[in-house]
C-alpha cells in the first residue's frame, strides 16, 4: 500500500549480498593461508637443496637419494603454490566484486528509502492539511448551527421547567397563606411571644458566657502586676519583660539581656 515492498526486497539483497562477502572473505583467508604455507615449503624446500649443491663434490649415497627426493617435492610445491596463487586471485576478484555489489545496492536503498520518505511526507502533509480543513468546517458547523439550536432548545426547556415550578411555589404560597390565616390569633399571638422570649433569653446567655472581662483586667491582677513591676524574674531562666505591648517594648527584646548595652 505505501510502497515499501520495494525497500523490503532492497533490504534482503543487501542482507544476501552481505553474507556472501563474508562467505567469500572466509574463503579468502583460508586461500592466503594456504598461499602462504605453500610458498614457506617451498622457501624451505630450496634452502635445502641450496645446502646440498653447495657440498655437492662431498655427496654420499644418501644425499643423492635426498636430492632427489627435493627435486621431486620442489616441484610438487611449486603446482601447489601456482594453484594456491591461482584460488587467491580468483577469490580476491571475487571479493572485490562482491563489495562493489553490496555497495551499489546500499547506495540504490538508501535512495529508494529516501524517495519513499520523501512521498510519504508529502502525503502526510497533505493528510495534515485536509485533517485540519475537516476540523475547521467541523467547528464552523457545531458553533453556527448546532450550538444555536441546542442553545434555544435548552432555553426553552428551563424557561417551561420554570414556569411550572413558579406555578407550583404560587399554589403552595397561596394554599400556606390560606391557612395561616385560618390559625386563630390567640394561638399565633402566644406562639409569637414565647419565641421572641427564647431569643431575649438567648441573648443574655451569650453576653454572660462569652463577654465575660478577662482576668488580666481584673483590680487584684493589674495591683499584683504592678507590685512586680515591668519585669519577672525566673527561677530557671532569664527574666522577661511584662506587658510588652502596653509599655511599648520591641518584639525581638523578650527581657533585659535582650537589649543591647551601649559603649
Amino acid at each position: 500500500m505505501t510502497g515499501y515492498e520495494a525497500i523490503d526486497k532492497l533490504k534482503g539483497s543487501v542482507g544476501s549480498a552481505n553474507q556472501q562477502l563474508q562467505e567469500v572473505k572466509g574463503a579468502l583467508a583460508a586461500a592466503k593461508a594456504e598461499y602462504e604455507e605453500c610458498l614457506a615449503r617451498q622457501s624451505q624446500l630450496h634452502r635445502e637443496v641450496t645446502a646440498l649443491l653447495q657440498r655437492k663434490s662431498s655427496w654420499v649415497p644418501a644425499d643423492v637419494a635426498r636430492f632427489t627426493q627435493l627435486y621431486a617435492a620442489e616441484h610438487e610445491t611449486e603446482a601447489a603454490v601456482a594453484a594456491a596463487k591461482g584460488r587467491y586471485s580468483h577469490l580476491s576478484d571475487e571479493a572485490e566484486a562482491l563489495q562493489l555489489r553490496l555497495v551499489d545496492l546500499i547506495r540504490e536503498r538508501y535512495q529508494q528509502e529516501q524517495l519513499w520518505s520523501d512521498n510519504i511526507r508529502r502525503a502526510s502533509t497533505w493528510w495534515t492539511w485536509g485533517l485540519m480543513g475537516l476540523h475547521f468546517a467541523s467547528f464552523v458547523t457545531v458553533y453556527t448551527v448546532l450550538e444555536p439550536r441546542k442553545r434555544a432548545a435548552l432555553q426553552a426547556a428551563v424557561a417551561d421547567m420554570m414556569s411550572q415550578h413558579m406555578s407550583r411555589l404560587d399554589g403552595r404560597l397561596m394554599q400556606l397563606t390560606s391557612q395561616f390565616l385560618e390559625v386563630p390569633f390567640r394561638f399565633s399571638g402566644g406562639m409569637t411571644l414565647a419565641f421572641m422570649g427564647l431569643g431575649v433569653l438567648c441573648i443574655w446567655a451569650n453576653r454572660r458566657t462569652f463577654t465575660s472581662t478577662p482576668i488580666s483586667m481584673s483590680p487584684e491582677f493589674q495591683e499584683a502586676a504592678r507590685k512586680i513591676g515591668p519585669v519577672a524574674e525566673r527561677a530557671h531562666a532569664p527574666p522577661v519583660f511584662l506587658n510588652p505591648i502596653s509599655n511599648r517594648i520591641p518584639g525581638q527584646y523578650r527581657g533585659p539581656e535582650d537589649v543591647p548595652t551601649r559603649p
